[in-house]
């Protein structure tokens, strides 16, 4: 598969300056097409280092990245402590898994066998922040799940 690891330093300054302006009294949500970490090796190195450089950079950690691209739902843990969810599963065939990270994450929870949504709730209320997220099952190419089932659900304080 080709995909384009290229983020120009205009998009990696761009990035940093978002980060560093993100109210600190809201959750930060990365939301990119390609996921900086992926299992099924659509992966992308270029998003996977601008996310890097501007922790790095600005001292803001992302409370969530959230990404499609690839046509599964995935959930992990990047290397560097940041949630990341991939949920590719608005249509078209899915894609095949594999069970290891090019970059270190550490899954949570791998499917390809589902098509389905992804529903984030944001809570601000002091004392108790956190994003919640629950994913759907629209359709299945498997018995072991069935329209209406919740495949995933979690909760990150931020």
């Amino acid at each position: 598969m080709s995909v384009s690891n290229c983020i120009c330093p205009s998009q990696e300054a761009w990035f940093r300056t978002k980060l560093a302006e993100a109210p600190t009294d809201k959750a930060l949500i990365v939301a990119t097409h390609y996921a900086p970490y992926c299992f099924d090796h659509s992966d992308n190195l270029g998003i996977r280092k601008c996310i890097k450089k501007g922790i790095s950079a600005t001292g803001r950690t992302p409370d969530l990245v959230i990404a499609g691209h690839s046509h599964t739902y995935q959930r992990m843990t990047a290397p560097e402590g940041y949630p990341v969810v991939v949920a590719g599963t608005g249509g078209v065939s899915t894609s095949g898994l594999s069970f290891t990270s090019k970059g270190g994450a550490k899954q949570i929870l791998l499917c390809n066998t589902v098509y389905g949504a992804l529903t984030l709730t944001v809570d601000a209320n002091p004392g108790n922040r956190k994003i919640s997220g629950h994913f759907i099952v629209a359709d299945s190419t498997s018995h072991d799940h069935q329209k209406g089932d919740v495949l995933d659900s979690f909760s990150y304080d931020w």
